[in-house]
């Protein structure tokens, strides 16, 4: 059920959605980062799901330190839903 909800909610995902999940985060990205974060998840999110660790590994490089601990820290709060 969850990847089904998950499925349907990636089909429908749009670069704005992005933005503000992480602006409620408190991360700003520039364009072209959620950009790329975009096309990652819409390409990529069964693996990602799968091999979490590969692709946060992936992103450390992508974005700031600080950046990244945030993400990190959201990864780590909804984790335990997937």
């Amino acid at each position: 059920m969850m990847n089904l909800l998950i499925d349907n909610y990636v089909k429908k995902m749009t670069t704005d959605d992005i933005k503000s999940f992480l602006t409620n985060n408190h991360i700003y990205l520039n364009d072209s980062d959620i950009s790329f974060f975009y096309h990652l998840i819409k390409t990529n999110y069964k693996d990602i799901l799968k091999y979490p660790d590969d692709y946060l590994k992936m992103i450390q490089n992508k974005v700031t330190k600080d950046d990244y601990n945030k993400i990190y820290n959201l990864y780590l709060n909804y984790k335990n839903y997937l």
